[in-house]
């Protein structure tokens, strides 16, 4: 005959709570994929503007709304000792929106859970966009204030 060992209730209430514990774990999980389906990742920003646990129509919408706001915030342009001060819609610039809506749907799709969870994900280098004629006229008129006729025409 085998002897079967009885597990004392120490010992069962160790196992109950091990497994609720893990049953909690699996559940958050499950909870979490499920809430951020379909939406950003939390921690997200662009340009200073948290647009994590949003849908991608919220987000575009918000970033849309405040795009006037960050396009004309003060740029300095300095060489030597001449600085002139311009902003970016006198550059030409643009948020865009077709490229917003890529970057936002990328950020909502399912990835490992810790990088969903730590992810501090920029999305502001590519979507914002300049005319190049704008940019040109600005760079050629900055080059006439900067360029100067030598004060020694002499070579030793």
């Amino acid at each position: 005959m085998s002897k079967i060992k009885k597990l004392s209730r120490k010992h069962l209430y160790r196992i109950t709570a091990g497994v609720a514990i893990i049953n909690v774990l699996i559940w958050s999980v499950v909870c979490f994929v499920e809430i951020y389906k379909n939406r950003v990742m939390p921690g997200t920003t662009f340009t200073g503007i948290a647009i994590g646990g949003k849908t991608v129509a919220e987000a575009t919408s918000l970033i849309i709304s405040k795009q006037s706001s960050l396009l004309n915030q003060p740029i300095k342009v300095s060489a030597d000792q001449i600085t002139t001060e311009t902003t970016a819609t006198k550059l030409g610039a643009s948020i865009d929106q077709t490229q917003l809506k890529n970057e936002l749907t990328e950020r909502t799709k399912p990835r490992y859970l810790l990088d969903r969870l730590t992810a501090k994900a920029t999305g502001d280098q590519t979507l914002i966009q300049f005319t190049p004629e704008s940019l040109d006229a600005f760079i050629a008129s900055f080059k006439q204030q900067v360029d100067r006729e030598s004060k020694d025409k002499t070579l030793t």
